[in-house]
């Protein structure tokens, strides 16, 4: 039973499930001290920021691997001493104890004055230890990587010789950043530890492991709650608009808006609509000038959201949209601004009655209302694809390899005066300059 909560205590802490190991290696030091599960247990310490207690079982490890003849477990809790040692802040016997562990694993032999004298004479200095870092550095270079590369171990001395190198290598430049009397330079330790007693822990132990348990769950249950998501800047929308003196066409383009849900809300100054992708609530436009609510429109189309609104004064707008803490320009209506409405509803609402032009005229057949002309050629215009560019690229993307083998070659050949999508009639011809009507094609030279 207890060899295998010591093994179960082992596995857990392996894979640092510490808070779970620690009860294990518990029970199973009640009846044995072995040095693997102190070993072990020191590492849960570790784990739980029990700093003290981890130092405590890193002593008594090595007293029971001393009595059983274990060099490597020797090794291992002079290592585990080290890390401890290391983050209570007692820097230079952290460096002293993992000068010991690379020694033990480079097979110096126990009875050497390394490990009996408390530290070399040349890096102790008025009880202070200031060793060299650059000749440490030197030595840890010329081990792992000697000038005849063929004779390169893999793992020189072992892997636990490489890990306290490593450790070595941090301690040695903490020691770097103290003042030259500080008091972690002070070395307190010795190579065979004081005799610890490594049976059950003491009450502090069992508060310290209880408050582990419950910051472990904690975090549990902090990871599991559902992290806020950060807000996404609003997706930008293509907006284009013409105008006349008294009317202003705004064009929003965007696709699949549910006409049976669209809500817009047109203001003296200010145009809202719902049901713009990547915006929530309303997407608003702040109009440069005022408008009348009353005679202005709206229509949802599947490629856009068209907005003809009426201008309050017969003067050209400069821009259609103005700053959102600036007024709009010219005279407000004196109507009240409408609620929001429904696109099906004002589908079906009469147009306003029909204004004639505000100047004179002297054709014979009377006065020409120029809005509606105006308006009846923007029906015919498709405004998501306006412009001769939009065309050849829609026509383009389409086209397939040929074609657009055959586009490119008639378009550069002819200097863009003819575009070909039949590769077999141009394949083997050059594309002749076709000029408009009145233009007459001159080489460059001319």
């Amino acid at each position: 039973m207890t060899s295998t909560a010591g093994q179960q205590g082992v596995a857990l802490a392996e894979a640092k499930d510490f808070a779970a190991a620690l009860p294990k290696l518990n029970e199973a030091l009640k009846s044995s001290s072995s040095p693997t599960w102190l070993l072990a247990r020191s590492k849960c310490h570790i784990g739980l920021r029990q700093y003290p207690a981890a130092l405590r079982d890193a002593e008594a490890a090595y007293r029971s691997a001393t009595s059983r003849g274990s060099r490597p477990l020797m090794t291992e809790a002079q290592y585990r001493r080290t890390v401890a040692l290391f983050r209570l802040g007692r820097t230079a016997d952290a460096d002293m104890c993992a000068y010991w562990s690379m020694k033990l694993a480079e097979g110096v032999p126990i009875g050497d004055p390394i490990f009996t004298d408390e530290a070399a004479p040349e890096d102790l200095q008025d009880g202070f230890w200031r060793p060299d870092r650059d000749a440490v550095q030197k030595r840890l270079r010329d081990v792992m990587m000697p000038v005849d590369r063929s004779q390169m171990p893999k793992e020189p001395f072992g892997p636990l010789w490489k890990t306290a190198a490593t450790l070595r290598t941090q301690t040695i430049a903490k020691l770097d950043q103290l003042g030259p009397e500080d008091e972690a330079r002070k070395i307190t330790v010795k190579f065979e530890p004081p005799e610890v007693d490594p049976e059950d822990p003491d009450a502090e132990e069992d508060e310290l492991l209880r408050q582990a348990v419950a910051e472990k769950i904690q975090v549990e249950e902090e990871a599991q709650k559902p992290q806020p998501q950060p807000a996404q800047p609003p997706k930008p929308v293509r907006v284009d608009f013409f105008q006349t003196n008294t009317n202003v066409t705004v064009s929003v383009f965007v696709k699949s808006v549910p006409k049976d849900l669209f809500q817009y809300e047109i203001t003296s100054d200010k145009v809202r609509l719902s049901h713009i992708p990547g915006h929530e609530g309303f997407y608003e436009i702040f109009l440069f000038g005022h408008v009348d609510p009353a005679q202005s429109k709206c229509a949802v189309t599947p490629n856009k959201v068209e907005l003809n609104l009426r201008k309050t004064e017969s003067i050209k707008w400069p821009t259609l949209r103005r700053n959102r803490d600036s007024e709009a320009s010219g005279a407000a209506p004196t109507p009240a601004a409408a609620a929001p409405t429904n696109a099906s509803a004002s589908a079906s609402a009469p147009a306003p009655a029909a204004s004639l032009p505000a100047y004179p005229t002297s054709s014979r057949k009377g006065p020409k209302n120029w809005e509606k002309l105006l308006s009846e050629d923007e029906e015919d215009v498709d405004y998501e694809k306006e412009g001769v560019n939009d065309f050849f690229k829609s026509l383009y993307a389409g086209a397939t390899d040929e074609q657009r083998r055959a586009m490119i070659k008639s378009f550069t050949e002819s200097n863009g005066t003819s575009l070909s999508t039949n590769w077999d009639d141009v394949k083997e011809k050059k594309v002749e300059t076709v000029p408009p009507e009145g233009v007459e094609v001159r080489k460059w030279e001319e």
